[in-house]
């Protein structure tokens, strides 16, 4: 029985391009974020500051490209 080989090729290596974000919560700057995506800074925010207030409403994030 033949092993089948893995195959990297240049576009399964490439980086995505990171930016940073500002992070508000219903409007109130949270916090500077250096991430790939809105989504993901939003979410690395909120999964961040979710432990200490649980009442944190995951829908009044918004990001902005800095």
């Amino acid at each position: 029985m033949r092993k089948k080989s893995l195959r990297v090729t240049s576009q399964s290596t490439a980086m995505e391009s990171k930016y940073f974000f500002k992070v508000f919560y219903r409007g109130h700057l949270v916090e500077t974020i250096y991430a790939c995506t809105k989504w993901e800074a939003i979410d690395r925010v909120y999964y961040r500051h979710i432990g200490e207030n649980p009442l944190l409403i995951r829908a009044h994030f918004k990001a902005r490209k800095n």
